[in-house]
């Protein structure tokens, strides 16, 4: 390229000069010389000098500018920021409605180098200031000169013969060389050119990242909103029938220490509540309950609905698996829960309460259990108060009540004194009132009894009855009987009346059993005229069912 060049210069030049071509030479060899060094200088120095300053010029613009967009991030890292949830420190990022999944920490990692890249770029772009501005002024001034010296070339190119212009080339050809600085300049800030360039490229493909993470992670509010509603709804259904499970085990429990086994028409078999349990179950320790509250519900009513018989230990076993099984799904519906909690939290900066949501669920009975033991009904004789004609006399006597297996009636001793003994008895009523019986159990229910007045004489001679031993069918049998009123009128005991004392009269279970229809037992008491008289009756009636 010099070559070439000083060739050019230290060549002919054809000129036409009267129509004919003649050859302009330089006269003298310093001329030549001085050319030579002039384009030499032009080509080495000058060239370079204006490339490396348009170069440094561009540079410090461009870090300049890089430096001035190093925030241009913030509103892409803010959207990012509000889709994975403003309580990263406290749950970790959020993508949707779901913390620490792949693409959360992703999103998080991808936010974390977002909000780097502020200061990142800020501090690598922003040494453009570290180039002094009277470097800056003095490049100035030796571009113009580089300028000014790019000109006079050209003017001495066009009259390669003057020679004199190429001498005042070599003049300015020091002040060229005094400002050869630019490449120094230049390689001074070149790591920190290429740092900011880099920084700033790889910000932005990071940016260029998010919108993609943005969409994937979106959790809308509304459906966590939905999701608190179904997970209460599961929660409410699981904690009836884990009390339901609990009441079967304990009535069941009951019964079979008391030896019962209960059943109704409408009554299930302990083993169709099991299998109830268990598909509740198999649907509630499911990975995903999303939607699921209507299914889970109504097997719970189901289950709290059924009226169970008596389960066996086998089966009461089985029940306290289950509700072992039910109360770990229980823990987790409840951390579901705080989970969709803290997601609102998250998006939102509040949580739900709970008791402003509106819940379908199912009621649960007033009573849980087995079937109940069948309640028996209790009648209870009273006797009313009983007047003789020798002054006034009430007795009250104590309910006389009947348990199931033989009763023995009580030996009484009745001893007439000597001498004829009258008293005058009116009409003796007996009201029995109803008596009411449960299946299995006897009754008795008495109708009323009347005795018509009549004499009565007793010969002297004492009289002892002693009744053998009663026995009633299995049952307890009460009798309620009305008041007794006897009015005064003229009785005589015949000898050999029988009269027993009365009382209570107690039977003791036993296991042989004598069926006894329309048993009759009076009971009397008479004493001499000249005594008071204390005259009882009693009258019990019994009817056993064969």
């Amino acid at each position: 390229m010099k070559l070439k060049a000083i060739n050019r210069i230290k060549g002919t030049k054809k000129e036409k000069k009267n129509g004919k071509t003649v050859r302009a030479t330089c006269p003298t060899a310093s001329c030549v010389s001085n050319q030579t060094t002039a384009l030499a200088l032009e080509l080495t120095v000058v060239r370079n000098f204006l490339a490396q300053y348009n170069r440094i010029s561009k540079k410090l613009s461009l870090m300049k500018n890089k430096f001035l967009k190093k925030d241009a991030r913030n509103g892409t890292a803010g959207y990012l920021a509000d889709r994975i949830g403003s309580s990263m420190d406290r749950n970790g990022p959020l993508c949707n409605g779901d913390f620490n999944n792949t693409e959360a920490l992703s999103a998080y990692e991808l936010l974390t180098e977002l909000n780097t890249c502020d200061s990142t770029i800020g501090t690598i772009c922003g040494t453009y200031t570290t180039v002094p501005e009277a470097t800056l002024a003095e490049l100035d001034v030796c571009a113009q000169t580089m300028s000014v010296y790019q000109d006079k070339s050209k003017e001495c190119g066009t009259a390669a013969t003057n020679c004199k212009c190429w001498e005042e080339m070599i003049v300015l050809s020091q002040s060229v060389k005094a400002c050869n600085k630019a490449k120094d300049v230049e390689d001074g800030f070149k790591s920190d050119y290429n740092g900011c360039k880099s920084s700033f490229t790889s910000c932005s493909k990071l940016e260029d990242k998010a919108p993609t993470l943005m969409q994937k992670c979106y959790t809308s509010p509304e459906k966590q909103m939905i999701l608190i509603k179904t997970y209460l709804e599961i929660l409410d259904s699981t904690d009836k029938v884990s009390t339901t499970v609990d009441a079967i085990i304990s009535s069941s429990n009951k019964e079979l220490a008391a030896r019962r086994k209960r059943q109704t028409s409408s009554s299930k078999p302990c083993k169709d509540f099991l299998t109830a349990v268990s598909a509740f179950l198999t649907v509630l320790s499911g990975s995903n309950l999303d939607g699921k509250s209507p299914e889970v519900s109504n097997l719970g009513k189901s289950v709290v609905g059924m009226v169970v018989e008596v389960c066996s230990v086998s089966e009461i076993a089985s029940l306290q698996t289950s509700k072992t099984s039910l109360t770990a799904s229980r823990k987790k519906v409840s951390e579901r829960l705080d989970k969709i909690q803290s997601v609102i939290q998250a998006l939102t900066q509040t949580t739900v309460s709970v008791s402003s949501v509106v819940l379908a669920t199912f009621p649960i009975p007033d009573k849980l259990g087995v079937v109940q033991p069948t309640t028996t009904a209790q009648t209870t004789a009273s006797t009313g108060p009983t007047t003789s004609a020798k002054g006034t006399t009430t007795a009250a006597q104590n309910p006389t009540t009947t348990a199931p297996g033989p009763t023995t009636e009580a030996p009484g001793l009745s001893t007439a004194a000597p001498g004829p003994n009258t008293v005058a008895t009116g009409p003796t009523t007996a009201a029995v009132g109803p008596t009411t019986t449960a299946p299995g159990q006897t009754s008795a229910a008495s109708g009323p009894t009347t005795a018509a007045p009549g004499p009565t004489t007793a010969a002297p001679g004492p009289t002892t009855a002693a009744p053998g031993p009663t026995t009633a069918a299995p049952g307890p049998t009460t009798a309620a009987p009305g008041p007794t009123t006897a009015a005064p009128g003229p009785t005589t005991a015949a000898p050999g009346q029988t009269t027993a004392a009365p009382g209570p009269t107690t039977g003791t279970p036993s296991p042989s059993t004598t069926t006894v229809a329309n048993l009759t037992t009076t009971t009397a008491v008479v004493t001499e005229l000249a005594m008071p008289v204390k005259v009882v009756f009693s009258l019990v009636s019994v009817t056993m069912v064969g």
